[in-house]
């Protein structure tokens, strides 16, 4: 959403191939340079590359990692509840800083297009069910 919605403010600065479109399916590495082509904060995308990792586990192997871990013949590092709730208050903290900097950019353009800012299926259910 901050991508696209930088681009609708910016237009001259969109890349050619641009596709607003084809942001939900773009992998996460690719968003991150995205991102840090469409943002000026160095330190935010410092954060979220570090993340990436995190991510990645928890996307493609924290099922294999459970399976494997109720025969003991995990291949991956053992993590604790600490270690996912510190990675859970990491990645909130990621996702607000985003969201500062789309009410930051919805202020200096009001006139944006709302189009930037939907997103295309509903949100997952953690999301509005925060404890």
């Amino acid at each position: 959403m901050r991508i696209g919605l930088f681009y609708e403010i910016n237009k001259a600065l969109k890349p050619d191939n641009f596709d607003a479109e084809k942001l939900m399916n773009t992998p996460l590495k690719r968003l991150i340079n995205m991102y840090k082509a469409a943002s000026g904060d160095g330190e935010l995308v410092k954060d979220m590359q570090s993340a990436v990792n995190w991510r990645n586990f928890c996307a493609h192997n924290a099922y294999l990692h459970w399976l494997y871990s109720q025969t003991n013949t995990s291949p991956f590092t053992t993590h604790s509840v600490a270690d996912l709730r510190q990675v859970k208050d990491f990645s909130s903290t990621l996702v607000q800083r985003v969201g500062n900097e789309i009410k930051s950019l919805r202020l200096q353009a009001p006139e944006a297009p709302n189009k930037a800012l939907q997103p295309t299926g509903p949100l997952p259910s953690f999301v509005n069910n925060r404890t």
